[in-house]
């Protein structure tokens, strides 16, 4: 074909879909499903307004380091409050263009640790947070996020450290809860623990952050102490945030152990859109030696799966939960549990490693027996554990 028939040829296809276009009825109409066609309704979400606004002024003014920070902080907020992972995908694609930006703010350079703390990737995390800007800086925050980071990573010496250094940047309460927490760690439980409930009623001012945080740090001392002074700082903390997901799961957990099936399924119901919550629900079904609902197991051994392949770490402790109790699936759970604690070295990272491992294998067992020469946790249900020890 020459090149004269190949460009009419091209033209007539061009008229052929124009005329189709301009006759068609439909063309140009939006697509309206019928309601036979619809197969899940997205909940309406009141924040996404806020974020629409934000996204708006950003996209007016992308070099003003302001609106990028506001964007960003909301994003990461309403990533912890509602665990959702997307949001911080949100603010990581947002924020990648400015990494190379020499100028990028200090509030930024803290948003891009908080995101990388999120992934568990503690230590590029620890890198940011460190370097000459941040560590001259005179606020709270970046010392703050070092403390909790080392305590993820078990080592509570170095973030006791970083509490100190809040003596001059936080209020009382706040620099108190990070020191009772690193001391509670270190062989001093209940000790922190009362002196934290006493600075705690001393401090009639307090940020909502400030009280949930240190009313955390009571629940999990409380916890830890199998105390059932438990349960009023879980009320507290829930009047302030109902999802408060870390007090949720505290919670749950909390009555799980102690036989409380029927109300561990009943919270865990309720908030089991999250797939810590569900996974917890089954676990209370399968004590109350109830049918494991199919739909839901199914749906967490497709999610975990595309998880672990895809190389996500930020819910281990989900997964090791999940295979071993629910899946019954020993070998994966000790995989799991071990990766974990690798990243994680938290007295609840001490529990599932025990419980993978304790009665899986040789191997698994003297892992365990090593791990319980190096670590000292002062934990109610770690003790339990250890007493199940064959002498």
């Amino acid at each position: 074909m020459s090149s004269k028939q190949n460009y009419n040829y091209c033209l007539k296809v061009r008229l052929i879909i124009f005329s189709i276009c301009i006759l068609s009825k439909t063309y140009g109409e939006p697509y309206t499903p019928n309601l036979n066609d619809i197969i899940y309704t997205l909940p309406y979400q009141k924040h996404q307004l806020k974020i629409n606004k934000l996204r708006k002024n950003y996209d007016k003014k992308k070099l003003d380091n302001n609106n990028l920070d506001k964007l960003l902080s909301l994003y990461i907020t309403l990533g912890k409050k509602h665990s959702d992972p997307r949001l911080y995908g949100y603010a990581e694609a947002l924020l990648k263009p400015y990494l190379k930006n020499k100028n990028l703010s200090n509030n930024n350079l803290i948003h891009w640790a908080n995101i990388l703390q999120h992934r568990h990737e503690f230590n590029l995390s620890l890198a940011i947070l460190n370097t000459s800007r941040l560590k001259k800086s005179k606020k709270a925050t970046p010392f703050l996020m070092k403390a909790v980071i080392y305590a993820g990573k078990g080592e509570y010496k170095n973030g006791l450290k970083e509490c100190k250094q809040l003596i001059f940047r936080a209020s009382h309460i706040l620099t108190s809860t990070c020191i009772a927490l690193m001391n509670s760690h270190l062989g001093r439980l209940n000790e922190s623990y009362q002196f934290l409930k006493k600075i705690k009623a001393q401090q009639s001012r307090q940020t909502v952050q400030e009280s949930l945080f240190s009313i955390g740090t009571l629940a999990d001392m409380a916890f830890r102490l199998n105390s059932n002074e438990l349960e009023n700082y879980i009320t507290e903390g829930l009047s302030l945030d109902s999802n408060d997901y870390y007090l949720l799961k505290l919670y749950v957990d909390y009555l799980l152990m102690n036989g409380r099936n029927e109300e561990a399924l009943k919270l865990s119901t309720k908030h089991q859109k999250k797939s810590g919550m569900l996974v917890r629900k089954l676990l209370a079904i399968k004590n109350m030696n109830q049918k494991l609902p199919e739909k839901s197991v199914n749906y967490l051994d497709l999610k975990f799966k595309r998880m672990i392949l895809l190389g996500e770490n930020a819910h281990l402790r989900e997964l090791v939960l999940f295979y071993l109790k629910i899946k019954k699936n020993k070998s994966r759970a000790w995989i799991l549990a071990k990766q974990n604690w690798e990243i994680q070295k938290e007295p609840i990272d001490f529990r599932m490693l025990l419980w993978a491992g304790l009665f899986n294998s040789k191997e698994s067992y003297a892992f365990c027996l090593q791990a319980l020469n190096e670590v000292k946790f002062e934990d109610f249900s770690t003790e339990l554990l250890i007493a199940d020890i064959p002498k």
